[in-house]
């Protein structure tokens, strides 16, 4: 059994606009070190997928340079391996797409000339150890058309965002997908995990151009239902979605928690594979102070740091206090400033003693560049 990856890098950037305007969802910064891709490149790498198509709409040049030929994940192939689908990368593939399956149907080609059995498509908002290569078992053991992975989670504050909740029988065979912006309490949460044969992708997507739908879940997925073998594959691990600043800030938060961040990353069966970098070890002065905090190499440490995040190359003046922040690449915490809730672009300056206060909920966010 032989399976071709498709990512989705582009689908959920309106989720987070203010880390989006300069990339893709699927290379914004997570917890000091990794991108979004990561957990879903690992997850397939993990599986054993050699191909990989990753779709790209607009902003994609930060993510084609951290992903590169695909090295870091073990997929720099003569044959396979990591493939950037852009818009008119190719003669006959269509213009910018608009929802995902348009953006299937520029990549169209690349699936066919795949000679895989089967594919797995998978968005990039998600944190989870991605158990692909179970999924793809039980699909070819349930002897399922379609399988759909999801998650039993309990929304314990409500969001606004349009998502698949999955209804199933006592067999795990989907009897509905309902499409709501509206999620609270306990759902079966879609994951925008979807497995099937490629051929029939190819066959979906032709009946799907003809009938110019434009939706894959509330229109391509219901009109075959009552043809084929629909089942659900549940995902019982850590998970977290990237869909508003605030969950970006409490996702990365979680790490601070021991059994959260070992849940995630320290998985020695779905080890999260990020780019290699050769940076200097950070550098503490003799009055810094760290507390509970992750800290990545080449920065230079001379206040206080509590509870936050730090990404590469950040400096944190004499006399600066951070706190329950996220701090990017190369930002400037100048001697005596004060911040608490905050969430910086790279290369944001807080001036000398200036004092910025945020909340969880809503954290103050600086962007790329900007001085405060």
């Amino acid at each position: 059994m032989t399976t071709v990856g498709i990512c989705f890098s582009n689908i959920h950037d309106h989720n987070i606009p203010e880390l989006t305007k300069l990339r893709t969802i699927a290379s914004v910064p997570f917890g000091a070190r990794y991108r979004l891709i990561d957990f879903t490149l690992s997850g397939m790498v993990n599986a054993g997928i050699e191909d990989v198509g990753i779709i790209t709409r607009t902003k994609y040049r930060s993510l084609m340079s951290y992903v590169g030929s695909g090295k870091d994940w073990d997929l720099n192939r003569n044959n396979g391996g990591v493939t950037f689908l852009a818009p008119y990368f190719e003669a006959g593939s269509g213009p910018l797409y608009t929802n995902r399956l348009e953006a299937l149907y520029n990549s169209v080609k690349y699936i066919q000339q795949s000679r895989a059995d089967y594919v797995l498509m998978s968005d990039c908002d998600l944190v989870a150890t991605f158990p692909f290569k179970e999924a793809l078992e039980y699909h070819e053991k349930s002897g399922a058309d379609i399988t759909v992975m999801y998650t039993k989670h309990n929304f314990d504050y409500s969001i606004n965002r349009y998502s698949h909740i999955i209804e199933e029988d006592s067999e795990h065979n989907v009897t509905g997908i309902r499409v709501t912006n509206e999620l609270f309490g306990m759902m079966n949460f879609g994951m925008n995990v979807w497995i099937m044969k490629r051929e029939l992708l190819v066959d979906m997507l032709r009946d799907a151009q003809q009938q110019n739908f434009k939706s894959f879940s509330k229109e391509l997925i219901p009109l075959y239902m009552p043809k084929l073998k629909v089942k659900a594959f549940e995902y019982k691990g850590f998970i977290a979605g990237i869909d508003s600043l605030y969950g970006y800030y409490r996702t990365n938060m979680w790490l601070l928690d021991d059994k959260k961040r070992k849940a995630l990353l320290e998985n020695p069966d779905m080890p999260i594979v990020t780019r290699i970098r050769g940076s200097v070890p950070t550098k503490y002065g003799s009055n810094a102070k760290v507390v509970n905090s992750i800290i990545a190499d080449g920065c230079n440490i001379n206040g206080t740091v509590i509870n936050s995040i730090i990404s590469r190359g950040v400096t944190v003046g004499e006399g600066a206090v951070v706190k329950n922040s996220i701090l990017l690449k190369k930002t400037i915490v100048a001697p005596k400033a004060d911040i608490d809730y905050v969430v910086t672009e790279k290369r944001a300056v807080i001036t000398k003693g200036r004092k910025l206060l945020g909340c969880e909920t809503h954290p103050f966010f600086i962007a790329y560049g900007e001085q405060v």
